[in-house]
């Protein structure tokens, strides 16, 4: 992405970060309610603990991961190709193409059949210890198992269509959406980072931001930077 008037989104939130980190150090000087100097050994500390713990450690980053894998399958097999044209009809399905959609739909009810079974069945499995779905194991890994379902559809679409004829072939599936993908968590990762470092500074407070406010600031950055990383 190029612009006369803007640096790049990755060149701002880490310009940004660092101003951050000075405009707290000077915070810390004239003592500013609340604002803590991040260049002290405690907060450098903290920072180097939870700079990737506190990333990856976000439902929404591991949610998202899993669900690019299986929607740049879905992609990459040509089964969206393949389910746009029969939606639509602008062009007649051919015989090959119709059985690899009747493949497809069968290991998806099959793959969601066994987890909708073991989900009735097995409720010590995916239930949390008081018998509910808050907290437990299910909960964490619904995305997960949505994904995977989507995946080995796609694998299986892509294999009947003779697009995937080895270990190789489903690996480039997997892999694609992660590609595609990789600005936008890019991208993620320093705003991520820049709002991080405002709130442990405690900048936010001091300029009486509420949670509320800062948490539109942070979804505002996110797809205005996505947007921009993204167009053509």
């Amino acid at each position: 992405m190029k612009s006369k008037y803007l640096p790049h989104p990755i060149t701002l939130f880490i310009s940004l970060s660092i101003f951050t980190i000075m405009l707290s150090w000077i915070g810390s000087i004239y003592k500013w309610q609340g604002v803590q100097n991040l260049l002290s050994s405690e907060n450098l500390r903290w920072i180097l603990t939870h700079a990737s713990t506190d990333f990856f450690g976000q439902k929404f980053v591991t949610h998202s991961f899993f669900l690019a894998m299986g929607i740049g399958t879905v992609l990459h097999s040509g089964l969206y190709a393949t389910i746009v044209r029969q939606w639509t009809g602008k062009a007649r399905l051919t015989h090959k193409e119709r059985r690899a959609l009747w493949t497809m739909l069968i290991g998806c009810i099959f793959y969601f059949g066994i987890l909708s079974a073991l989900l009735l069945l097995s409720k010590d499995l995916f239930y949390n210890i008081w018998g509910g779905w808050e907290n437990s194991p299910f909960s964490y890994s619904a995305v997960f198992l949505l994904a995977q379902g989507i995946s080995l559809s796609s694998i299986l679409f892509g294999f009947t269509m003779d697009r995937y004829r080895s270990g190789k072939d489903v690996f480039a599936g997997i892999s694609f959406g992660l590609q595609q993908t990789s600005p936008f968590f890019t991208i993620y990762f320093f705003i991520s980072f820049f709002f991080l470092l405002e709130d442990r500074a405690g900048i936010f407070l001091f300029f009486s931001l509420t949670e509320t406010i800062v948490f539109v600031l942070k979804v505002v950055c996110i797809i205005a930077s996505t947007y921009l990383i993204y167009k053509k």
